[in-house]
Parts: C-alpha cells; structure tokens; sequence
C-alpha cells in the first residue's frame, strides 16, 4: 500500500504543477530555497550545498528552527554577480 503524498510547506503555482512532476522546476512565488532546490540550481549535490554554508560562501542563508533556507534573490543576484568559466586560458 502506498503511503499518500505529504503536500511541502512551499506554495507550488498550477505552471509548476503542468511542468511535470515539480523537479525541473522552482516555483516563482517561493521568497526561500530548500537545500535541495539550492544544489538543483547550483548543480550539485545537497552535501556540497550544506558544505558552502558551512563555509559562509552562500548568501542569503536563513535557520528557521532546525530548517535552513536560503534568500532566492540573494542566491541568484549572487550567481549573476559571480561568472566563471571552466574554460579559462584553454584555446
């Protein structure tokens, strides 16, 4: 038997419903990311995401009881004031 689905704590709009099953997409009206989300936009991995907070290199970090959540204005006014290239020096 299986065990109902318990709806998150996040607002999920109808667009992100239609996007399929809710993983490709962040919803818009959502002002905090979830660890999970945050390593979904970074591209990596939830360890690698609680590392960089750790290390203070993430901004925007909230601790609501035991829950850590991040600014999404801060996270992405972060990401497009930090562009890197993998490809530096490489012809």
């Amino acid at each position: 038997m299986a065990l109902p689905v318990r709806p998150t704590t996040r607002h999920f709009t109808r667009a992100t419903a239609a996007a399929g099953n809710g993983q490709d997409a962040i919803p818009e009206p959502v002002p905090f990311l979830t660890p999970e989300d945050v390593a979904r936009v970074l591209r990596t991995s939830r360890a690698a995401v609680y590392k960089m907070q750790e290390r203070g290199q993430l901004p925007g970090v909230r601790r609501i009881g035991r829950r850590l959540l991040f600014d999404r204005a801060a996270l992405l006014d972060w990401i497009g004031q930090n562009p890197t290239s993998s490809l530096n020096g490489v012809q």
